[in-house]
């Protein structure tokens, strides 16, 4: 059966799984999108659950500061290896969450350690290990107001 490229480019930009996954989605489901993301969510999970017990000591910090609030983040994320850290996936990640952080109205009394779990962000993160095929973890999130 012929996969149309352009539902194998559209799945991948719903999931983020690579070509191959992809193409193979939606072979065994007839080409049916919604069935091929349900799939590979599921193919997802457990991903993200084989990878959860690997040691995750490389990383970086962002730092964001929200200019018209006057809030600053510091989120530090932590990956298996150096080389997933360094990638764009990564720093956006850390920016989009540093972001998110700043825009929490509840959090904006709190200036000290918040925890990661706390923020609402396990859907994107868990998208971000099936991406890289590696545990990433949100080790330590911070607020402080700017001066």
């Amino acid at each position: 059966m012929e996969i149309d490229k352009n539902l194998i480019k559209e799945l991948r930009a719903i999931i983020g799984f690579g070509i191959l996954d992809c193409k193979n989605a939606l072979e065994s489901t007839g080409s049916d999108l919604e069935r091929s993301v349900e799939n590979l969510r599921k193919k997802g999970a457990k991903v993200v659950q084989n990878r959860s017990h690997k040691k995750a000591a490389e990383g970086i910090v962002h730092a964001y500061i929200d200019p018209l609030k006057g809030i600053g983040v510091l989120v530090e994320i932590n990956c298996e290896t150096d080389f997933v850290a360094s990638t764009e996936d990564v720093k956006n990640f850390a920016v989009s969450l540093a972001r998110h952080v700043s825009s929490l109205e509840e959090m904006h009394g709190v200036f000290s350690k918040i925890n990661p779990e706390d923020i609402g962000y396990k859907e994107e993160l868990d998208a971000l290990i099936i991406k890289t095929r590696e545990n990433i973890l949100i080790n330590k999130i911070a607020c402080f107001r700017s001066t």
